[in-house]
C-alpha cells in the first residue's frame, strides 16, 4: 500500500509540470496572438487613414502648378492671344488664369480634362497635348486602381478580425503590396 502511494506521487509530480508548461505555452500563445491582433488592428487603421487621404488627393487640383516668372504681366500664349498667369491641375480638371491684355483683369477659367478627344480636336485645339493626355490617362487609371486596391485590403484586414486564419491575412498583405505598387507608378508618372 505504501509503495502504491509513492508511486502515485512519482506519477503526479511529471503530470503537474506537464501541466504547468502547457499553461506557460498557452499564455504565451494568447499574448502572442494579442500582439498580432494589435499590430494587425493598427496597420488596419493606417490603411482607412490613407483611403481617407488618397480619395482626397485624387479629387484636389493641386496635382501639378504652372506659374509665370511674373506674375502682374504673366506669358503671352501666340495661340489664346492672352496673357498666361498660372495654372493647377489635377486628375479631372485644369483651371488657368489668364488676361486678354496686359490690363486687364485677371480671368480663371476651369474645365474637365478631357481624356478621349476626337482626331479633329486634337488637330485643331491648341491646349490639347497628346502626350499629356496619355499622361493623365495613366495617372487616372492607376490612381482609381490603387484607390480600389487600398479599399480591397482594407476590408480584408477587417475580415481577418472576424476569421483570423494566415491565408487572409497573407492576401491584405499581398494587395497591400500591390496597391503600394500602383501608388509609385502614379507618383512616377506625375
Amino acid at each position: 500500500n505504501k509503495k502504491k502511494t509513492m508511486d502515485t506521487n512519482k506519477n503526479e509530480k511529471p503530470e503537474a509540470e506537464a501541466e504547468t508548461a502547457s499553461t506557460a505555452a498557452m499564455a504565451m500563445k494568447a499574448k502572442n496572438l494579442l500582439f498580432e491582433r494589435r499590430v494587425l488592428f493598427l496597420c488596419t487603421c493606417l490603411v482607412g487613414a490613407s483611403c481617407l487621404i488618397w480619395c482626397i488627393a485624387v479629387n484636389t487640383n493641386g496635382w501639378f502648378t504652372v506659374a509665370a516668372p511674373d506674375q502682374q504681366v504673366g506669358i503671352f500664349i501666340n495661340e489664346t492671344q492672352r496673357y498666361f498667369l498660372h495654372s493647377k491641375s489635377g486628375l479631372f480638371r485644369i483651371c488657368r488664369t489668364a488676361k486678354r491684355n496686359a490690363t486687364a483683369r485677371a480671368i480663371q477659367m476651369c474645365r474637365s480634362h478631357e481624356m478621349f478627344p476626337s482626331d479633329e480636336k486634337l488637330r485643331t485645339d491648341p491646349s490639347l497635348d497628346l502626350i499629356i493626355i496619355n499622361y493623365t490617362r495613366t495617372e487616372m487609371f492607376f490612381s482609381i486602381t490603387s484607390l480600389l486596391l487600398m479599399l480591397m485590403g482594407f476590408l480584408f484586414s477587417i475580415y481577418t478580425f472576424r476569421n483570423p486564419r494566415y491565408m487572409f491575412k497573407r492576401l491584405a498583405a499581398g494587395i497591400h503590396f500591390l496597391s503600394c505598387s500602383s501608388v509609385m507608378v502614379v507618383i512616377e508618372v506625375v
